[in-house]
């Protein structure tokens, strides 16, 4: 997508995480509901589940997935994920 139209600060923030993310959206973004629930429960290993938690988090909070490194994202969203609540 072009984004000559954006500053340097904008260009190297646009689509990915930037800063760590509030415990608020955290707990709305990131939270896992029950058809979300399914979806991960298919996933063969517990690293594949995990992963596939936070893709639908981050296309939440981002708006697309993480494809160059699926890891970029803050350590805060990794601990909160497998931990959190469920609906």
């Amino acid at each position: 997508m072009p984004v000559e139209f954006l500053s340097d600060d904008q260009a190297s923030a646009y689509e990915r995480f930037v800063g760590d993310v509030t415990r608020s959206e955290l707990e709305g973004l990131f939270l896992l509901d029950g058809t979300a629930l399914d979806l991960i429960a298919n996933e063969r290993g517990e690293h594949n589940r995990l992963g596939f938690g936070l893709q639908i988090g981050t296309v939440r909070y981002l708006g697309h997935f993480l494809t160059e490194d699926p890891w970029e994202l803050p350590w805060s969203v990794v601990e909160y994920v497998p931990s959190a609540p469920t609906t």
